[in-house]
């Protein structure tokens, strides 16, 4: 009886909790923003939009208007209540050509503090233009996932944290922040540009993509609960190296 009782607490705490759900809609995310401008987005996708079952996303070009660097911004947000992520960031490039040259950890400033984020670079020497010809400039790449003021970098554990969250509601959803920039002058002048795209732009994603205030004023930890299986250590590339 007891287990009967248990169950149908969370039960209904789940479908109470999901049917109160305000979604986030990325798009409010601006076009401009201190040295940032955009160029173009690429955001009327429909079949992509199903694909990735998302309920909101924007991929966008932004370039600075002094350095002359670029940064293409992907976000994906998932309310709360949906399913896991069915894509992991890393086949993306690869399925369009692109060869891995090297995967590691880096930082991005978000939420007030360096967030782990995956760090790539990648080849485009035999990646296939839209006019036929061959060849596009190398990638710089960062992705994490971020719920309000938590983040995740290791694909694993963010779909353990979605999973749990059928547990454990979390209204703010999740979303997918992904950094990529065509190789301009040198790599590390493309992660330096990132690093400025994000104090930039970090404070108002955070504040488009929070939905739950109430938990964020409770204040949210990012320790996996006991008993999840822990990721490898990656090799982590530190800022200005």
């Amino acid at each position: 009886m007891m287990a009967v009782v248990c169950l149908l607490t969370v039960y209904l705490k789940f479908f109470r909790a999901e049917g109160d759900v305000v979604g986030a809609d990325v798009r409010q995310v601006p076009y401009t923003l201190g040295d940032w401008n955009c160029l173009r987005e690429e955001n009327d996708d429909h079949s992509l939009m199903e694909q990735l079952k998302a309920d909101s996303y924007i991929l966008r070009y932004y370039q600075n208007a002094k350095t002359h660097q670029v940064v293409q911004l992907y976000l994906v947000y998932r309310r709360y209540g949906r399913r896991e992520f069915n894509h992991n960031p890393d086949s993306c490039f690869p399925a369009g050509g692109y060869r891995l040259l090297d995967r590691s950890t880096a930082t991005l400033p978000y939420a007030g503090k360096e967030r782990e984020t995956v760090f790539m670079h990648f080849d485009g020497s035999q990646v296939e233009r839209g006019d036929g010809t061959i060849g596009v400039p190398d990638a710089t790449v960062t992705y994490f996932f971020a719920s309000g003021n938590k983040t995740e970098a290791h694909f694993l554990r963010q779909q353990f944290w979605m999973a749990l969250e059928r547990l454990i509601p979390n209204k703010n959803g999740w979303t997918l922040v992904r950094l990529n920039s065509p190789k301009v002058t040198t790599e590390d002048d493309a992660y330096s540009a990132q690093r400025d795209f994000m104090t930039a732009f970090g404070p108002t994603i955070q504040k488009v993509i929070t939905t739950d205030t109430a938990a964020e004023a409770s204040g949210e930890t990012d320790a996996l609960p006991a008993g999840l299986p822990a990721v490898p250590p990656a090799v982590t590339r530190p800022f200005g190296t």
